[in-house]
């Protein structure tokens, strides 16, 4: 598994926090609930990161959540696909399990996110998940 890396550009002035412990508790017990299709989900890391930018005169804070995950999906939906190999393709992974099945998972995480603390919005959430088929 590939290590998160934090921006080369932030500096020593950013706030920088590892909420894997506490994320791993809500997000893995609470998305196979709340997502259809999602059978079980794994935190591998979260750390969430205040970055201050400085536009001219203006000083503002820049949050981000970067995180990595696994998602064990349902293969019930793919089962009227020809699969070639171990790939989907992006077109059969959004007709077996909708459009905006990745936005509906991150919306999730946002929203759980707020009972650790972390308050951010879906734009500000940065990170990978990766999706594993069950049997």
């Amino acid at each position: 598994m590939k290590k998160i890396e934090i921006p080369k550009n932030y500096t020593g002035e950013d706030l920088t926090e590892d909420y894997t412990d506490v994320l791993k508790k809500i997000w893995d017990a609470r998305i196979p609930k709340k997502v259809e299709n999602v059978i079980s989900f794994d935190t591998v890391k979260a750390i969430y990161n205040k970055h201050k930018k400085t536009v001219g005169p203006l000083n503002f804070w820049e949050d981000k959540l970067y995180f990595r995950a696994q998602v064990v999906l349902n293969s019930e939906p793919l089962k009227d696909f020809k699969i070639e190999g171990d790939t989907l393709t992006k077109k059969q992974f959004a007709e077996a399990y909708g459009e905006n099945f990745d936005e509906s998972i991150r919306a999730a995480m946002v929203n759980l996110a707020k009972f650790s603390g972390v308050d951010i919005s879906q734009f500000e959430l940065d990170g990978i998940i990766q999706y594993i088929w069950s049997d």
